[in-house]
Parts: structure tokens; sequence; C-alpha cells
């Protein structure tokens, strides 16, 4: 409990930092493609991962990593640009079992722009349902009232201004990776560890990981 206590305040707290950071590479080189695919659930395990992006990737400025469970890396350090795209990068994979992986890159653009990701795929199995799906009655917040969930006005207030920042930009915080080892509940980046689920009325489930 205090454990993701600290990591909500922190992570409230290096919001604006990062933000600050990602801003500039928003703009440029994106990432277009993959393979596995986000989220993709796969009968057979895969001997490699594959990312494609909109543009050349700057040479020997880059990383592509492969992740199991409580950050077991499985690939074999061997990223590299494909010869025939320079838009492309793959790493081998060693042992994969049945589960869950995280798949976490940064690239540097050839204007020298850094931007990074992550995002999950499936071996075998599908994700365990995440706490927040079990607990939406609860979870659900409509901002444009203030109404909040009773966990919310109980967090401490970094916390809640997290969640606030987290609801009013969603798009941002999605390309900011989560290291918490919350990939086993199948979040891809800092905002699943917010956000359950933006409904079309303009309520918000939210995900209760920040909670502590």
């Amino acid at each position: 409990m205090a454990l993701w206590k600290r990591l909500s305040v922190g992570g409230a707290m290096s919001l604006v930092i990062l933000i600050a950071l990602m801003a500039t590479a928003l703009a440029h080189t994106s990432l277009v493609g993959s393979e596995p695919a986000n989220r993709e659930i796969l009968q057979r395990a895969p001997d490699r991962v594959r990312l494609f992006f909109n543009e050349p990737i700057k040479p020997e400025s880059f990383t592509l990593e492969v992740y199991r469970g409580e950050r077991v890396q499985v690939d074999r350090r061997d990223a590299r640009i494909l010869p025939e795209n320079p838009a492309a990068l793959e790493v081998g994979l060693g042992e994969v079992e049945t589960g869950t992986y995280s798949v976490v890159w940064r690239v540097f653009s050839i204007d020298g722009h850094l931007v990074l990701g992550t995002f999950v795929f499936t071996v075998g199995t599908v994700p365990a349902p995440g706490t927040a799906s079990r607990r939406d009655s609860m979870l659900v917040a409509r901002p444009a009232k203030n109404r909040w969930p009773e966990e919310f006005w109980q967090a401490a207030p970094e916390v809640q201004k997290a969640y606030r920042f987290a609801v009013a930009n969603p798009h941002v915080l999605q390309y900011i990776p989560c290291y918490c080892g919350c990939v086993n509940q199948g979040h891809t980046s800092n905002k699943d560890c917010y956000i359950d689920e933006i409904r079309p009325d303009g309520s918000v489930v939210l995900d209760p990981m920040s909670f502590g």
C-alpha cells in the first residue's frame, strides 16, 4: 500500500517534467505499427519483435527491450535497425512462455528528438481482468461536474491532482511508459494507471492503481 502511494505521489511530482520532455517529441517520430501488435493475443510465441516508425531512426541512439512479469528481460539484447528499412527496429526473443509481455522502446529521430513508449502482447492466455473492471460502479468519475468516487477524496492532494491531470490529458499520458510492474493488469502506458475507460457520456472509469 505505502509503495503505491509513494509511486503515486512521485508520479504526480514528476508529471510536469515528463510532459515537458515529451512535448516536442510528440510532433515528430511516431510508432505506426508493430509485430506483434499492441494487445495482440498470440497462440504461438514470436521469435522477434519489430517496430515501424513514420520516419528514419537515428543510428546508435535507440533501445528496444521486452520484459515478462516483474521486469524479467526476455529479449536477446540484439536490437537493430533493419538494413532494408531505416524506419524499423527489431529485437530477437529468447525463451518466451505463456503470459503477458511488455515492449519498451526509445528512439531519437534524425533531427534529434527523443520519443519513447511501451505496449503489451500476450502469448497463449488472455490477461486477467484488472481491478478497475471489477469496481466500475465505485470508481466512476464525472469531472465536468466535479463528481469523484470516495477513493479520490480520501487520497493525498498530490494524487488527486495527478488523477485530474490524467483525465484532462489522456492523450499525453499514453505516450509516457509505466515501469511500476502493472503489465500483468494489461497496462501499456502511464494513462492506464489512472484511467480504465473514457465513456461517450463524458464519465470516466478510474483505475485504482494510483490510489495506493
